[in-house]
């Protein structure tokens, strides 16, 4: 694929995972609080209840996370002569890629997989089963923080330093991405100490908005100088 062609697809693939980040939001937004549900069964009917939110989350995550790929390898070649590290860079957001989309299978196993099953369990297994399924879906959690750290803290983080330093794109363009970066620091908050407690959602917020805009302005940039 020429370069010329792999930007227009970069350019395409961060509106298109912007896209799905909305509806990712959406579906997390809307998922029932679980954590109150004592009754396994009331668990799993709240569970079926709300699929289709679970599988806008789960989707949209997947998706989302999966249409980096296209613009990140055309950050790379833009810059892969000025900056040798970004191949590092490079294979550091795809590890990410990879820990993050396995995060995102948790909604999805628990519709196609532990729903079905929880709703044809007895009295007796429900809330074995109840008890199962939780403890399974917090396996989930830990690659989950780790992949999104290396994709959207370390990955966006230093893409945009190295796009900083080598004028790949305006400064303040690349300033968001580096923002971004630093906001993404708040997914290795599930390892550390809880001081950062009261500023998760704020800094997931900017560490989303700014991805959002530095990977679409970015590639417009790259498409634009063609």
């Amino acid at each position: 694929m020429s370069r010329q062609h792999l930007d227009y697809v970069g350019f395409i693939a961060a509106i298109l995972s912007a896209v799905s980040w909305f509806v990712f939001a959406y579906g997390q937004l809307n998922l029932p609080d679980l954590s109150k549900v004592d009754d396994p069964l009331l668990f799993f009917q709240a569970i079926d209840d709300a699929q289709f939110v679970y599988l806008l989350y789960g989707w949209g995550g997947i998706l989302g996370t999966l249409l980096c790929i296209p613009y990140l390898v055309a950050f790379y070649k833009a810059m892969e002569q000025t900056a040798p590290m970004m191949l590092l860079v490079l294979i550091v957001s795809l590890i990410g890629v990879v820990l993050t989309i396995f995060g995102f299978f948790k909604p999805l196993i628990i519709v196609y997989f532990h729903t079905p099953l929880g709703l044809a369990g007895t009295a007796d297994t429900l809330p074995l089963l109840k008890v199962a399924v939780e403890v399974s879906l917090e396996l989930f959690e830990g690659p989950w923080f780790l992949g999104s750290f290396l994709l959207f803290s370390l990955g966006f983080g230093l893409t945009a330093t190295y796009a900083w330093r080598t004028a790949t794109g305006p400064r303040w363009l690349n300033g968001a991405g580096i923002v971004a970066g630093l906001a993404g620091l708040v997914w290795l908050t599930p390892f550390l100490p809880s001081f950062l407690d009261s500023l998760t959602p704020l800094l997931i917020l900017v560490n989303i908005v700014a991805s959002i805009f530095w990977s679409i302005g970015l590639s417009l940039v790259l498409v634009n100088q063609r």
